[in-house]
């Protein structure tokens, strides 16, 4: 209904998908007004969400492989990469917010928290978001942040994957304990048994506290695309020494 903080949030979600246009990003289909209420059409997503998706595999005990999860990540980067192009800072990136297609597609969704940063305006000063996901600077009031602090919750979707859960879940629920760890970017490393130093090194580089030192959403495309390339030529490889040898080979 028209004048809710929802209805509004709905109106802003709607003017900011009309300015980007991305394989990695849901699409808006029609968005128009009836009496008092919004109507809007969306892209569907039809395999749910991926915090959904990290929930079943926790519940199989099974992790992902880096395989996969390069797959993923580097499309959740390329939506980022578009999203910052277009000047939208996210400010909500998470699990929940990644929608899946049963084809693989990854799309990012609920632009509802999000704002542009153009024109005069550098910073955004809001406290909104999932404090999981939050950098370090969004938790400290009146202290202004940008695009790198999307980095930052990206990097905690990498350590999701890896781990099935949170970077900064603990036994302590209270916000105190959470900013703290946030603050010191104080995380228990991912398995280096199962997963390469490259992925390690990323996580780390994206939970840098200091925004600086964290990549770009450019530069995170790039990366995840070079590691998603690597181990797709390392199948292959492993499929080529597998494959049984033909009559003529014999």
């Amino acid at each position: 209904v028209a004048n809710t903080p929802f209805f509004k949030r709905c109106e802003k979600e709607v003017q900011l998908l009309k300015k980007i246009d991305s394989k990695n990003v849901i699409r808006l289909y029609e968005s128009f007004y009836k009496k008092e209420h919004l109507y809007i059409s969306l892209e569907y997503a039809d395999a749910g969400d991926m915090e959904n998706f990290l929930k079943r595999k926790k519940i199989k005990g099974r992790l992902i492989s880096e395989r996969a999860i390069w797959y993923y990540f580097h499309q959740i980067c390329n939506g980022l990469k578009d999203l910052h192009a277009a000047q939208i800072l996210h400010r909500d990136l998470k699990p929940a917010n990644i929608l899946l297609t049963t084809t693989g597609r990854v799309k990012i969704g609920d632009l509802g928290l999000s704002c542009l940063l153009n024109g005069g305006r550098k910073y955004a000063t809001s406290q909104l978001g999932t404090q999981y996901y939050m950098s370090p600077e969004r938790t400290k009031s009146g202290v202004g942040y940008a695009f790198k602090s999307d980095i930052w919750s990206l990097g905690c979707i990498l350590y999701e994957f890896c781990t099935l859960r949170s970077p900064f879940e603990g036994e302590q629920k209270n916000e105190y304990s959470l900013y703290s760890k946030i603050a010191a970017a104080r995380y228990l490393p991912i398995p280096s048994e199962i997963f390469s130093f490259q992925l390690q090194f990323f996580i780390k580089q994206c939970l840098s506290i200091s925004p600086q030192d964290r990549p770009s959403a450019e530069e995170t495309y790039h990366a995840s695309g070079r590691m998603f390339n690597v181990f797709e030529e390392l199948l292959l490889q492993h499929n080529k020494s597998t494959e049984k040898p033909t009559k003529t080979e014999e």
